[in-house]
């Protein structure tokens, strides 16, 4: 099969991190095309600012950026670096035929530089409801989501959450390699650190984080000391000295993905025992299938990605009591119904697998690759044959017959505020502009070699995304100009603007001005005045 466009991956989860959803579609993807991933920046100790470059698996290559920076993830603190890092690979790697494949919409003010085939976006976790979720990012993932050709989601719930922000939204749950979980039934040896430890045995793989309910834990030690509880995951993001602590609960730390079946092998009873909080409403977990591969009992709290599809195969319960009991249960069943889980199970398994899933993402992304080609021969062919002066000045997009006659929303001129506010509006608005080009009075013009502006301020701002957005909306037509102001007040020259620049002034001009400031946001702090006295006058 001929090689497709390369894959540029922006992820908030590290390669090697916990082998799940995105190396799983990844490694798969890479048979037909090279994999750049991405990851989030890591500090360097030197203040050396570099990408380190791994290969962990054929055609896929993991960048890792190193800045001085100790700012988390692709945060703005780290934008400068990242984006000349970014810039600097792509120019090496000659990339000029490539697709955005996002994972976490904070990577979203790197992107917009970028000239990309179609931006994908692979929806896996609302992040927004993660602990220490960064503030912007529903912002960001707003904007993502207007900017994205194509957008795949985690799970059922989740899907249903974002299917009306985006006109191309498809479900693909998580899948699973059933055959490597199936090694669970074979005669694969157990670990050392578990093969002494006495059944029964109940186990949990993955990421041990907020999304843990430590109380089902808990109370299952409690209750049955002879029962041995098998936690094999990172702990991140909560203290480890806050979990659960009895002598029949292992913390096995982190393994690899090859040896999760030999761990598999020795439960009795696989557990999802997740907290019913913010971060786990939308979440669907690969394990879950992987545990039906091993073919072993489940034991899972009503989270709705598993007890809607999968009620009739895992036992569910919510508090700890219920927890409890329905442990019980699965290490008590019949063999007949052992028997009628487990093929239901493998009901389940016969139709889904990663590769199944990849083979329907690659076909969606060729129609909207060959959807976005001939949309684009279309406007450029009618562009090229509209002799009129405002549509060859106008975008393409903006310069067109208007054939609508209501729109929710109408924006009068298109200055830098209107044509923000159709941008972000998109198609429910209708820009309207009286001259043949746009820029209100952020607009420049050129008479016999001068050049006049319109207005003094023109536009500045420091925030990162309000730069990304001159360019997306001007293009090229942008001058950056370094402005060198200052305000000659109480013989002391201060630098422009003055309200951010009071050192040098008169100490009693700058007590004024900051005890101003005060004021005006919490009122008067001069102190109260005693009332007069008063008589009573009895009548």
């Amino acid at each position: 099969m001929h090689q497709r466009h390369e894959l540029l991956v922006f992820s908030h989860l590290r390669w090697d991190f916990v082998y799940q959803r995105p190396q799983h579609l990844l490694s798969r993807l890479a048979a037909n095309r090279r994999i750049i991933f991405f990851e989030e920046p890591v500090q360097s100790r030197d203040n050396a600012v570099f990408i380190q470059r791994i290969t962990p698996h054929p055609n896929v290559l993991v960048c890792r950026p190193h800045t001085p920076s100790a700012g988390q993830g692709f945060c703005d603190e780290q934008l400068p670096y990242l984006e000349t890092l970014l810039n600097e690979f792509i120019a090496q790697e000659q990339l000029n035929n490539f697709l955005i494949w996002a994972y976490t919409p904070m990577a979203l003010p790197l992107l917009s530089g970028l000239s990309a085939q179609a931006i994908i976006y692979d929806c896996m976790d609302e992040l927004s409801t993660f602990m220490l979720a960064p503030p912007q990012l529903i912002q960001h993932e707003a904007k993502l989501l207007k900017s994205a050709d194509l957008v795949f989601t985690g799970g059922p719930s989740i899907y249903q959450l974002k299917k009306t922000r985006h006109h191309s939204v498809y479900c693909f749950p998580s899948s699973v390699d059933a055959a490597h979980f199936a090694q669970a039934n074979g005669a694969i040896p157990e670990p050392e650190q578990q093969a002494s430890l006495p059944h029964p045995r109940l186990g949990f793989y993955g990421v041990i984080d907020e999304r843990l309910d430590q109380k089902i834990l808990d109370a299952l030690a409690l209750a049955h000391p002879e029962w041995q509880i098998i936690m094999v995951g990172p702990v991140v993001k909560i203290d480890p000295n806050t979990l659960p602590r009895h002598p029949n609960i292992h913390y096995f730390g982190q393994q690899d993905y090859a040896q999760l079946p030999a761990y598999l092998k020795g439960w009795d009873v696989c557990l999802l025992p997740f907290a019913h909080n913010p971060a786990t409403r939308f979440i669907s977990p690969t394990k879950t299938l992987e545990y039906m591969a091993a073919e072993k009992p489940i034991v899972s709290t009503s989270i709705q990605d598993v007890a809607e599809p999968y009620g009739d195969i895992v036992y569910l319960a919510d508090t700890p009591a219920e927890f409890i009991k329905a442990c019980e249960q699965a290490l008590d069943a019949s063999p007949h119904e052992r028997e009628t889980r487990v093929r239901k199970m493998r009901e389940v398994l016969s139709h889904t697998s990663w590769d199944t899933t990849v083979a329907a993402m690659e076909n969606l992304l060729h129609k909207t690759l060959a959807h976005k080609r001939t949309d684009s021969w279309r406007r450029m062919t009618a562009v090229s044959t509209n002799n009129s002066p405002a549509s060859q000045r106008l975008p393409a997009t903006s310069a067109h017959k208007v054939t609508h006659t209501s729109h929710n929303t109408i924006i009068i001129g298109a200055g830098p505020t209107g044509l923000s506010a159709a941008y972000h509006l998109d198609t429910d608005a209708l820009l309207l502009e009286q001259n043949d080009r746009v820029g209100g009075w952020c607009r420049s013009i050129t008479e016999r070699g001068f050049t006049f502006d319109h207005a003094g301020h023109i536009m500045f701002s420091n925030d990162p995304y309000v730069h990304r957005l001159y360019k997306l909306l001007l293009g090229d037509n942008v001058r950056w100009q370094d402005r060198e102001a200052w305000v000659f007040s109480k013989n002391v020259y201060t630098r422009y603007p003055f309200q951010g620049a009071l050192y040098g002034l008169p100490p009693a001009v700058i007590k004024e001005c900051l005890l101003g400031a005060i004021e005006a946001r919490f009122g008067s702090i001069a102190p109260a005045q005693k009332p007069a006295a008063t008589t009573a006058i009895n009548g």
